[in-house]
């Protein structure tokens, strides 16, 4: 991986300098344990928000009720058992 290998950092690893950051929607929601499991040990941050609806029925908007839920506590549980 050419990212990681990169330019001297005077001896701090370039994984400290990757973040990935995912806007979570009705479409990719099912994808973040895989985006976690992929990237650990490569880099050592991920951010997660919720689409934010700009029109009424947005179709990535991703309601608040159950399935939201759990997503915040899968989210939650990724953190504790997975170091990145």
């Amino acid at each position: 991986m050419k990212y990681i290998e990169g330019p001297s950092r005077n001896g701090k690893p370039a994984w400290k300098d990757i973040w990935i950051t995912m806007t979570i929607n009705s479409i990719n929601y099912s994808t973040i344990e895989d985006l976690v499991i992929e990237w650990k040990g490569i880099i050592n941050k991920i951010g997660f928000q919720f689409h934010t609806p700009f029109t009424e029925n947005d179709p990535l908007w991703l309601q608040y009720g159950q399935v939201r839920n759990e997503i915040i506590l899968k989210i939650i549980n990724l953190k504790k058992n997975i170091r990145m």
